[in-house]
């Protein structure tokens, strides 16, 4: 029973991570292209076996309009100039750029210290409140991490330099 137990655990907080980067994610489109956050609409994170392969994390946003406005489909899209789609670039923003939107925000202040897991400066809104519980800045910006680099040691390594793990070893 305690493996049961554990293993709810886990997955709880791989979801609570994975919401956690969807709505950061999401912020930082909207700024990107200059929209409000609310044009996107959340949709719960699941796994997916391409190809019969192993299970990969998919993070879900969709176009809030029914006919949809065309926001998700220029997040996918290749950059003039790059290989590299809208949505990658925007995750080496996120986690790399600390005048933009979120470290910006959370690295301001105290924020870092005073904020444990999401407050209404850096993370929670009025539209995500079934989310509150769950959502977590670290936990987001960890995973986003670890879908920028598959062998992200997330503090495994000793190493507690970026952003989502500061002040863990305390």
């Amino acid at each position: 029973q305690g493996s049961e137990l554990l293993f709810a655990l886990g997955s709880t907080a791989v979801r609570a991570a994975a919401l956690s980067a969807t709505f950061i994610l999401v912020n930082r489109a909207a700024l990107a292209l200059d929209i409000d956050p609310e044009e996107f609409d959340v949709i719960e994170p699941r796994l997916f076996r391409p190809g019969g392969k192993a299970r990969v994390p998919v993070l879900q946003i969709a176009d809030h309009l029914i006919n949809g406005a065309g926001f998700c489909q220029a997040l996918g899209q290749k950059q003039p100039g790059s290989d590299r789609t809208l949505v990658e670039i925007l995750i080496d923003s996120i986690l790399d750029e600390k005048k933009e939107y979120p470290l910006n925000e959370l690295l301001r202040g105290n924020h870092e210290r005073t904020c444990e897991q999401a407050c209404y400066q850096c993370l929670l809104r009025y539209r995500n409140q079934p989310y509150h519980g769950l959502l977590d800045w670290r936990l987001g910006l960890a995973f986003l991490s670890a879908l920028r680099n598959a062998s992200y040691p997330c503090g495994l390594d000793g190493h507690f330099d970026d952003y989502a793990l500061r002040f863990w070893d305390e």
